[in-house]
């Protein structure tokens, strides 16, 4: 399989409007629960923000669903996916640099997710 390589693409830091667009689910190193992003002025781009998989009241993918406009009841059963792939938000980016490369990277302040 041959891919291209293509330019890298940074959101610039700040406040960014966008659209959920998806929800993915890992468990290494521990249970995540990402929640991909197009950004408005970047289409063909996602960026993701990670939460605990674990949704109560006060856990950050709880207070996600809350800032997005939905209420939460315990004992409630919740479709992420269903929930939030389509709508629109407002996020804010900060850029950090990595580890390993020493490379600038954006990533997603993740309590700054929420209704648009």
């Amino acid at each position: 399989m041959e891919l291209v390589v293509e330019e890298s693409k940074v959101l610039n830091d700040g406040l960014h409007n966008g659209k959920i667009v998806g929800v993915k689910f890992r468990t290494e190193p521990y249970n995540y629960t990402d929640i991909l992003i197009e950004p408005e002025e970047l289409k063909d781009f996602t960026i993701a923000v990670g939460y605990p998989t674990k949704i109560t009241l006060n856990s950050g993918l709880g207070q996600l669903i809350q800032r997005m406009g939905f209420e939460l009841i315990v004992g409630q059963k919740v479709d992420l996916e269903e929930m939030l792939v389509g709508k629109e938000c407002v996020f804010q980016t900060t850029t950090k640099k990595s580890k390993k490369n020493g490379k600038e990277y954006s990533t997603v302040i993740p309590d700054s997710v929420k209704k648009k």
